[in-house]
C-alpha cells in the first residue's frame, strides 16, 4: 500500500500530506492577497471620491482660510478612503470563502464519482 520514494525517503502518504499542506498555504495566501487587493482598491477609490467631496465642501465654506480648506479636503479623503477600504477588504474575504466552498464541493463530488 505504501510506496517508498528513495529520493527524499518519504512514503507516498507522507508526500500527499505535505502536498495538501502546501495547497492549503497557497489558498490561504490567495485569501490574504484577495483581502489586501480589495482593501487597496477601496482606499484608492474612496480616497479619490473623498478628495472630490472634500474639495466641494471646502469651496462651500464661506470665509475659510486655505489651510482650513486643505484640512477639510484631506480629512474627507482619509475618512472615505478608510471606509471604502474596509468594505472592499471584507468583500474580498467573502469572495475568497465562496471560492473555497466551491472547491470543497467540487472535491467531494469528484471523490464520490470515483468511489473514493
Amino acid at each position: 500500500k505504501y510506496i517508498l520514494n528513495i529520493k527524499n525517503n518519504k512514503t507516498m502518504s507522507q508526500q500527499q500530506t505535505s502536498t495538501r499542506g502546501t495547497a492549503a498555504k497557497r489558498r490561504r495566501q490567495g485569501c490574504i492577497n484577495a483581502v489586501t487587493q480589495g482593501a487597496m482598491m477601496g482606499s484608492i477609490i474612496g480616497g479619490l471620491f473623498g478628495a472630490v467631496m472634500g474639495l466641494w465642501q471646502a469651496v462651500k465654506i464661506p470665509e475659510a482660510s486655505s489651510f482650513e480648506r486643505v484640512k477639510v479636503t484631506g480629512r474627507t479623503a482619509i475618512l472615505l478612503g478608510a471606509m471604502f477600504s474596509g468594505i472592499m477588504g471584507v468583500s474580498g474575504l467573502l469572495h475568497c470563502e465562496e471560492d473555497e466552498m466551491k472547491m470543497e464541493r467540487n472535491r467531494r463530488e469528484y471523490c464520490k464519482n470515483i468511489g473514493y
